[in-house]
C-alpha cells in the first residue's frame, strides 16, 4: 500500500492511496489543526487494515501510518508520536505539532 504526499491545509482532507493497483480517494474527517495539535480521527472502510501518509506542516514532516487490526471504520484507541504514547480523547488522537524541520514518526491504532 503507497499513498501520495499531502499538505495538510484543511478541516477535512482527501488522500489519494494506491491499493493493490487500485487508486482511491479517502476522506480522513475530523482532521483539524487547533493552537499546534493535529486532531486526528482516520474514518475508513472497515476492510482496510490500514493505509500510510506524509503530513508537512511548518517545515516539519509527519510520516503517518494507520493500522486497523480490529477492522473498524472510526475509533482511534492508541496514538504514537516518536515512539511516545499520546493522548486520545473521544476517538481523537491529540498530537502535538512543531516547527522543528524534523522528519517524525506518527503510529495511529483504530479499535
Amino acid at each position: 500500500m503507497s499513498t501520495s504526499e499531502s499538505d495538510f491545509a484543511a478541516d477535512t482532507v482527501t488522500v489519494a492511496i494506491d491499493v493493490c493497483g487500485l487508486s482511491a480517494f479517502v476522506e480522513i474527517s475530523h482532521a483539524d489543526v487547533r493552537a499546534d495539535t493535529l486532531v486526528f480521527a482516520p474514518c475508513i472502510p472497515a476492510s482496510w487494515p490500514g493505509f500510510d501518509l506524509t503530513l508537512r506542516y511548518r517545515g516539519a514532516v509527519y510520516e503517518i501510518s494507520v493500522h486497523n487490526p480490529a477492522r473498524v471504520s472510526r475509533g482511534v484507541v492508541a496514538a504514537l508520536l516518536d515512539g511516545a504514547s499520546q493522548l486520545i480523547a473521544d476517538g481523537n488522537a491529540l498530537l502535538p505539532l512543531s516547527a522543528d524541520q524534523g522528519t517524525h514518526q506518527i503510529l495511529i491504532t483504530l479499535g
